[in-house]
């Protein structure tokens, strides 16, 4: 997997080829937060060590990625930047 990003308004804002892998920051049990990006993941990790990150490599998640955090955290919040996705 690799994915790239743009700094062009008239592209989307990320490239990307392979399947996503599933990385997760933090020692945090009881709760995951799904973020868009690494540096947002690491952020989130380190000031919040009650819970961990995940990056979700863009703003779309799958039902098998979905799937995986409900089964092994009670708590799964989502949350995305307020830009419009490919932008």
């Amino acid at each position: 997997y690799w994915q790239a990003r743009l700094f062009d308004k008239n592209r989307p804002k990320y490239l990307s080829k392979g399947k996503k892998p599933i990385n997760i920051y933090g020692y945090g049990s009881q709760r995951a937060v799904l973020v868009e990006d690494i540096a947002s993941a690491i952020r989130l990790a380190r000031v919040s060590p009650e819970m961990c990150a995940s990056p979700l490599l863009g703003s779309t998640i799958s039902f098998e990625v979905l799937r995986y955090f409900k089964k092994r955290y009670p708590r799964v919040t989502i949350w995305l930047d307020r830009d419009k996705a490919n932008k």
